[in-house]
């Protein structure tokens, strides 16, 4: 027979048990929104990264002047790039709006650059913020060019492939 008390525990436990479901349910969907706010956020900055190409202008460069160019060709302001040479003071140029470009010319010693050593790591790099406020580093190895600037005789530096890192 039924009586009030077992229909109290039956509602109580019905109600226990309709509340944890409910909370899990509440948890997952709290989970999925998050994560969907998160990959928004991404999308978003992502829209705005900079994305800066070093050249060399090979034409006036020599065997120990190096002249590059910095462009962005991104879709958003490179803040203050520097750029980290072996064997020479970092040089930090003004901040690099999107398709703007920028000229720098390094002094170096090619047998320095050549000989990796504890000094040096033989890379070049690029350091720059982005509006959010996020470190984005670009390097690149040096290596030894022949048939250099204007003078087909000379020998110079140049460098390998170019990938941005993203945090």
């Amino acid at each position: 027979m039924i009586t009030s008390e077992n229909i109290q525990i039956i509602t109580s436990t019905a109600s226990v048990v309709s509340t944890a479901v409910l909370l899990c349910i509440t948890y997952k969907q709290m989970k999925w929104a998050k994560m969907s706010v998160k990959e928004m956020e991404n999308s978003i900055k992502a829209d705005f990264l900079p994305v800066l190409i070093l050249g060399l202008r090979a034409y006036s460069s020599t065997d120990n002047i190096l002249n590059i160019s910095l462009t962005n060709c991104g879709k958003g302001i490179a803040i203050k790039p520097k750029i980290i040479f072996p064997g020479q003071p970092d040089v930090t140029i003004n901040s690099l709006d999107v398709g703007t470009s920028d000229n720098v010319i390094i002094r170096y010693n090619i047998d320095f650059i050549l000989q990796k050593n504890e000094e040096h790591n033989g890379k070049i790099t690029i350091e720059y913020r982005d509006i959010f406020g996020r470190l984005i580093k670009t390097e690149a190895l040096l290596k030894e060019v022949n048939h250099f600037g204007t003078d087909s005789k000379k020998r110079g530096i140049g460098w390998d492939s170019w990938n941005p890192i993203i945090p």
